[in-house]
């Protein structure tokens, strides 16, 4: 009997042979011992002016409640729903979720001279903190439901910079405090805080780390399991125009200006991996987002 090949779903990504990780691009000719899966989404900010039926791994990544036009125009006191959601459809894993910042105009000093490009990595810590600042957690949120945020919202709206920074999971120090799922963790070995010593991280790339419960296996996704990073971007309510206009101001008064956040999600099977580090250092081996000079 002639077998009759099933079509390839182009919107899901799953993986049924042990030898592939599936990020932005296709890495041609890796050999894995694992399964492995990636998915990817860029929004844009401005301001004012497969699952199969077969066997494997798979998650979705999918941000249900945001509104792309949202972000457009920010002001002072702004509120735009962004939930990054992953989402494990088969086998069980260890995840992580990587943020990537990147210029979506060109960034212009003084003199009117170009000092960065679109496109161009953002490397400014000053800068890169107040971002990191914007992104919030609401701890009621269920991506399960339509109307997923708290209603009233709490007065997020009226947060200020220091509100926002107070209180937040995951602390590294006084600069680097997020609001953000406490099930999730930074990593403050990869990324942008490892990338002076090894250039093959990013130096505006920022790892979470799936850390569930803190009980032992608890930091691995279930079949099933759907968790978000962060539920909004909130524009603190006493930031002013220095804060948030060009960002080639002098040190001490650099402005967020006009960036773009990528969001990857990863994941590595569970099974025969003995812990969360053999599990992200064999996501480094095999392709996770690294950065060229």
């Amino acid at each position: 009997m002639e077998k009759v090949k099933k079509p390839v779903n182009k919107k899901k990504f799953t993986i049924i042979a042990s030898a592939l990780i599936l990020a932005v691009v296709i890495g041609a000719g890796w050999t894995l011992a694992y399964f492995t899966d990636s998915e990817s989404v860029t929004n844009n900010f401005t301001v004012a002016g497969n699952t199969g039926d077969d066997s494997g791994l798979n998650i979705d990544l999918n941000e249900p409640h945001y509104d792309p036009s949202a972000a457009l125009d920010v002001y002072p006191a702004s509120v735009i729903q962004k939930d990054p959601t992953i989402t494990n459809t088969l086998d069980t894993a260890y995840a992580r979720i990587i943020l990537t910042l990147t210029e979506t105009t060109d960034v212009l000093d003084a003199d009117g001279n170009v000092i960065a490009h679109a496109g161009d990595p953002i490397t400014d810590a000053a800068r890169l903190s107040k971002i990191m600042t914007m992104l919030y957690y609401d701890s009621n949120y269920d991506p399960t439901v339509a109307n997923a945020f708290t209603d009233p919202m709490p007065a997020v709206d009226k947060m200020t910079a220091a509100a926002l920074e107070s209180g937040k999971g995951g602390p590294v120090d006084a600069n680097w405090i997020y609001s953000l799922n406490p099930e999730f963790q930074i990593d403050t070995t990869r990324g942008a805080f490892a990338a002076a010593t090894d250039p093959t991280y990013a130096p505006n790339a920022f790892y979470f780390n799936y850390v569930g419960d803190g009980t032992a296996g608890g930091d691995i996704l279930q079949h099933g399991d759907i968790r978000t990073l962060f539920t909004q971007v909130v524009v603190p309510s006493d930031w002013d125009h220095s804060d948030i206009d060009n960002p080639a101001h002098a040190a001490g008064d650099v402005g967020i200006g006009n960036f773009s956040i990528t969001i990857n999600a990863q994941a590595i099977q569970a099974t025969n991996i003995s812990g969360a580090a053999e599990a992200f250092q064999a996501l480094d081996d095999g392709g996770a987002v690294q950065y060229t000079p």
